[in-house]
């Protein structure tokens, strides 16, 4: 689960939420497919590192920067 805190011009900046730690993430598809995502918004998505990169393979779930609670609660929903 990680907050957006900035958009970049090929990526986002994350931020995750359990561990606290930022990423700046590369998309692998046009910037355009996440038109309406912004600062502030949480999501849930899965990221991969390789050659000191990370990249981001999916985005399965935007909550608005309203619903905190609501994503901490999706990660501890989810059996380990």
């Amino acid at each position: 689960i990680f907050e957006i805190k900035r958009v970049l011009q090929n990526g986002f900046e994350f931020n995750n939420i359990i561990n606290e730690k930022n990423y700046n993430v590369i998309s692998l598809v046009k910037m355009t497919a996440f038109r309406g995502m912004g600062a502030g918004q949480y999501v849930v998505a899965r990221i991969f590192k390789f050659d000191d990169s990370y990249y981001l393979l999916e985005i399965s779930g935007v909550l608005p920067s309203s619903k905190r609670d609501d994503a901490e609660h999706v990660y501890l929903d989810n059996p380990e």
